[in-house]
């Protein structure tokens, strides 16, 4: 049975009790700065820097509850693994991807092998003992614009 490891998080004033899950992003280039995309989606919009990602159910437009919601339109939440082992070895040929931790708040959806939330902020990346030197300095990249610690996975309990 997978545990929940949830963290207090400080975002201005507001203390938010955020769910944390793994996730992958692509990285793009946006004005020569790197900024997070959704991995699989370009639907929910980048990441930018210090703010958290909002993402609103298209469902409730169509008046479905959410326990009607199937949530596989990628507008119907952040999507991200509950442990870092279950992160998918996907990258497409062309871009970057980093793979790291999210937090997670507000309507979360708790399934078997993941998590569906409303609210997400990217909280750290991984750097791996094997990583080639041209993916190590991506990582590198985007962890000190987002201002994010690099983690080794093997560290994470989880």
């Amino acid at each position: 049975k997978l545990e929940h490891r949830r963290e207090l998080v400080v975002l201005g004033d507001e203390v938010v009790d955020a769910v944390v899950g793994y996730r992958s992003w692509r990285v793009l280039l946006e004005s020569g700065q790197p900024i997070l995309h959704s991995l699989h989606t370009r639907y929910i919009g980048c990441w930018e820097p210090g703010e958290p990602l909002h993402t609103r159910c298209r469902c409730e437009e169509l008046e479905l509850s959410s326990s009607e919601c199937c949530g596989v339109d990628p507008s119907c939440g952040i999507h991200a693994a509950r442990a870092a082992r279950l992160l998918p070895d996907y990258r497409p040929l062309d871009q970057y991807v980093v793979t790291g931790e999210v937090y997670l708040w507000g309507e979360v959806r708790v399934y078997e092998l993941a998590y569906r939330a409303e609210y997400g902020l990217p909280a750290a990346l991984y750097v791996y003992e094997l990583q080639g030197h041209v993916d190590r300095l991506v990582t590198e990249l985007v962890a000190q614009r987002y201002g994010l610690p690099l983690v080794r996975p093997d560290a994470v309990v989880a």
